[in-house]
């Protein structure tokens, strides 16, 4: 069996330029676990991409993992999708609109399910109808055996944004893994560049400066000239 290192379980998020230019900010929760934030139209964009531990590692350790993803659901406001490998297979019988009856049906794939069930996600690659070689994400090292890992999960709420969802088999990636492409109707919204907001401690400090500096320079008056000033008959005026 392969050995897991740590550099194996990094996972990371390709964008092409456009998309690039829409990312707010990135941040890894772990080696397993990366989110990225995208501006887009009506709401953002949250890719959550995950490395699900396999099976040479404890339940233990894949309920942690959840668990994190889930505490990361409960503050993203944006429009959510999960994605990567999830180490588990849900099968080919559908729970409700919301897994499809196109999967590849083990233990952690129900974890899986469920996972999905208390946050109201749809795995979309498995609602739509392909044929087998285009459904399998991954082959076994001499292709003696061929397995559905890979999933991408939406907010059901957003399902009739999802048009299609299928492995790309055959192309170029050094990976054992297929490529697996959703296509989904969005609109992506270039950052304009910005001010940013006023530094109100700032101000305020600044307010107390002037406001010292003008009652320095009036202690420095004589009566004569504050009478002139006030009655505008003065030459020199702060």
């Amino acid at each position: 069996m392969p050995v897991e290192t740590r550099s194996s379980q990094r996972g990371a998020v390709l964008l092409d330029g456009t998309a690039a230019k829409c990312v707010t900010s990135v941040e890894r929760h772990s080696d397993r676990l990366l989110v990225v934030n995208l501006h887009a139209s009506p709401r953002d964009i949250v890719l959550i991409q995950v490395y699900m531990p396999t099976t040479a590692h404890t339940d233990e350790e894949v309920d942690v993992l959840y668990e994190q993803m889930e505490a990361i659901l409960q503050e993203m406001k944006g429009d959510v999708m999960v994605l990567g490998d999830w180490n588990a297979v849900v099968g080919e019988s559908p729970e409700d609109d919301c897994v499809g009856k196109f999967g590849l049906g083990n233990d952690r794939g129900q974890k899986l399910v469920e996972f999905r069930k208390r946050n109201r996600m749809m795995i979309t690659n498995t609602r739509f109808k392909h044929d087998k070689r285009r459904r399998y994400t991954r082959k076994s090292p001499g292709d003696y055996a061929r397995y559905q890992l890979d999933y991408i999960l939406v907010k059901t709420r957003y399902r009739n944004s999802v048009l299609n969802a299928h492995t790309w088999a055959g192309a170029d990636a050094d990976t054992d893994h297929n490529l697996l492409v959703v296509k989904i109707r969005i609109a992506l919204e270039k950052l304009s560049q910005h001010l940013g907001r006023w530094d109100k401690e700032n101000l305020k400090n600044k307010i107390v400066e002037f406001a010292n500096n003008v009652d320095s320079k009036l202690a420095q008056v004589s009566p004569i000239q504050k009478n002139q000033m006030i009655t505008g008959k003065g030459s020199n005026m702060l």
